[in-house]
């Protein structure tokens, strides 16, 4: 899959216009697809921070004769740079103001923020390196919806990624102190019982709609969902206009039901993800038929 960016010209630079119109087309290829237990959009964190426990793969693809020798000596360090592209972006036009959800509304410019919606859709994020096995790497911590293209990988340094100790940091004051709190998160003992029937996948070689793909248990399961609901997933609009509707997202091999009252999320209820499509399929199966 090739990706190509096309270059934006300073209008009242007349060398710069003509340098970059006799530029060919800058043109990339995804080094592979990551395999993420953030299978949708919907209930994928807006930070790798928000949720240290979630967990994905990189296998990287034939852009080399060996592939794997591409991450020779990557296992040396505890942490990467992942260069992706905002894949699932619905709206191609780009705004010069976005909202964030941490703003509750409130518009900054789109270069004051890590909004996916870029003049050029390419999204960096900090993940943990796990281990590296042959061409595939484990990482978590991850924030990235799953099948996501990665651009490349970089090791992150601290001495030459972190500013210099004797210059002061400043942050925006949203950053410091969000209109929008963390939320207490509850499971209800449906939702504690439908939790442990979950199993990792090396405890038992068949396929079952149980069976977890990259999480490590039902405790880790149970971890990666209260992080992702305490941050309150939900967009601007959902959390101002649709509070009364139960909110859904999955997780690995699990579909969650969540209600939001208050500062409260409650996980109501858990089931497997094959079970979901079921049913979807059974409904368009049915629609089709009465056309």
């Amino acid at each position: 899959m090739r990706f190509s960016i096309k270059g934006v010209a300073i209008y009242y630079n007349i060398d710069c216009k003509r340098i970059m119109s006799s530029m060919p087309p800058i043109t990339f290829n995804a080094i592979g697809y990551l395999k993420s237990c953030f299978v949708e959009k919907n209930g994928s964190p807006r930070q790798p921070s928000v949720c240290r426990q979630s967990r994905a793969q990189l296998a990287i693809e034939s852009n080399f004769t060996n592939p794997h020798h591409s991450l020779m000596s990557l296992q040396q360090f505890s942490h990467v740079w992942l260069i992706f592209l905002f894949h699932m972006n619905e709206n191609t036009h780009v705004r010069a103001k976005i909202k964030p959800p941490r703003l509750d509304g409130e518009k900054i410019g789109v270069f004051a923020s890590r909004s996916p919606h870029r003049p050029n859709p390419i999204g960096l994020t900090l993940a943990k390196l796990d281990k590296v096995d042959g061409n595939i790497i484990h990482l978590s911590g991850i924030d990235i919806v799953d099948g996501t293209p990665i651009l490349d990988i970089k090791p992150y340094i601290p001495d030459y990624d972190n500013p210099p100790a004797d210059q002061d940091i400043q942050l925006a004051s949203w950053l410091t102190l969000p209109p929008v709190k963390p939320l207490t998160v509850q499971f209800t003992s449906q939702a504690e019982d439908d939790l442990q029937q979950f199993f990792p996948s090396e405890n038992n070689t068949s396929h079952s709609k149980y069976q977890l793909q990259l999480l490590k248990d039902s405790d880790e399961a149970r971890s990666v969902i209260h992080d992702v609901v305490a941050s309150d997933p939900r967009s601007t609009y959902r959390r101002n206009k649709c509070t009364d509707e139960v909110y859904h997202f999955t997780v690995d091999k699990l579909n969650i039901s969540c209600k939001f009252e208050n500062e409260v999320a409650i996980i109501t209820q858990i089931v497997p993800v094959d079970d979901i499509q079921h049913l979807r399929d059974k409904f368009m199966k049915n629609a089709g038929s009465h056309q």
